[in-house]
């Protein structure tokens, strides 16, 4: 293996941050670091090690405004979330954002190939064209943009109603929320951003929304678990239901993960899974006195997040330190054939 080679395999498998420092080196390494070739090889294999970062949106109500907080916690602190011993702000990395010293709220609708947007309701890559689209709408109106094109276009055929505000989850190259028909009947829809066209996701044949009861709320919330598309079905009073679509875009392969009975998760509406660890998982809830809680899959406990300054969190991402810049024409690629 020549000298060039060797360099090339240390320099792929740094840290963002590193690189940026050897970048300083020399000129050739800087030619190199800065090449989109070499931006792609490192994405993917940050993709590849499976250690992706939590980012958080939410309000602290402890200070002297009421603006939106944005905080990080990297791969290798994600246990601290589990420990009752360490104050959340303790390895919990505040983040700076546009807009943020004219306390302006903001909301966290998406992330990407380590690039993280706000203010709209969706955010992804379309392989096809090698481009960075950016969805928004009201109602039955969506529009995309594209960074590439500079350009906004209005999708003519959407022909449902997507409530205010809702983040789209990006899977597969496409992005996908839970909306209404023109009757008012709930359904999970995908928008491909390339070819920019609505489908329907098949539902599971067994899930609790299928079980008529007129005495129970029953909600849904969208996630991903272990890097597959899932829902959480939420019966108030009686269970919530985990079901993970194990071969995306396959009806059949709806798979129910896990089925919750605890009280304090069943009875939040809108309980929305946020992370799963070993034997635990980590759900965000709309509450006065809880923001999140951590449920233990072995013993069916619940406890509570040591977080007393923050009164919130409402939104959620996961995301990968990357070299990806808005112009650098860098993408996934074949690579991203692991999460489908």
């Amino acid at each position: 293996m020549f000298l060039a080679e060797i360099f090339l395999e240390i320099l792929l498998k740094l840290p963002v941050k590193s690189t940026f420092v050897c970048k300083c080196v020399c000129k050739a390494w800087f030619s190199l670091i800065s090449d989109p070739s070499f931006v792609k090889s490192h994405l993917n294999l940050t993709i590849q090690r499976k250690k992706s970062n939590l980012i958080l949106r939410g309000i602290d109500q402890s200070r002297s405004y009421d603006c939106s907080v944005i905080y990080s916690v990297s791969h290798n602190s994600l246990q601290s979330l589990l420990s009752a011993d360490k104050e959340f702000l303790e390895y919990a990395v505040e983040m700076d954002y546009p807009f943020k010293s004219l306390y302006i709220s903001v909301k966290l609708m998406g992330c990407c190939d380590g690039l993280v947007c706000l203010c709209m309701i969706g955010f992804g890559y379309d392989s096809k064209s090698e481009d960075y689209k950016v969805v928004t709408g009201n109602n039955s109106v969506v529009e995309v943009y594209s960074l590439k094109l500079n350009s906004w276009r209005i999708i003519e055929n959407a022909s449902y109603i997507f409530p205010n505000r809702v983040v789209g989850i990006f899977i597969n190259g496409d992005l996908h929320w839970l909306a209404q028909t023109q009757d008012c009947s709930p359904v999970v829809v995908s928008l491909d951003i390339g070819d920019q066209i609505f489908k329907e996701i098949q539902l599971p044949n067994e899930h609790s929304m299928n079980k008529n009861d007129d005495d129970r709320h029953i909600s849904m919330t969208l996630g991903m678990l272990e890097r597959c598309f899932c829902i959480l079905f939420n019966v108030t009073n009686a269970h919530s239901e985990v079901w993970v679509m194990r071969d995306y875009g396959v009806g059949g392969s709806w798979t129910k993960r896990y089925s919750i009975n605890n009280e304090r998760i069943m009875n939040y509406y809108l309980a929305h899974l946020m992370w799963s660890f070993s034997g635990e998982l980590l759900f965000g809830i709309y509450s006065s006195d809880e923001i999140a809680i951590i449920y233990d899959l072995i013993n069916g406990s619940v406890r509570k997040l040591n977080m007393p300054s923050l009164t919130q969190f409402d939104q959620e991402g996961c995301y990968y330190e990357s070299l990806v810049s808005l112009g650098s024409g860098t993408y996934v690629g074949e690579e991203e054939e692991a999460t489908r």
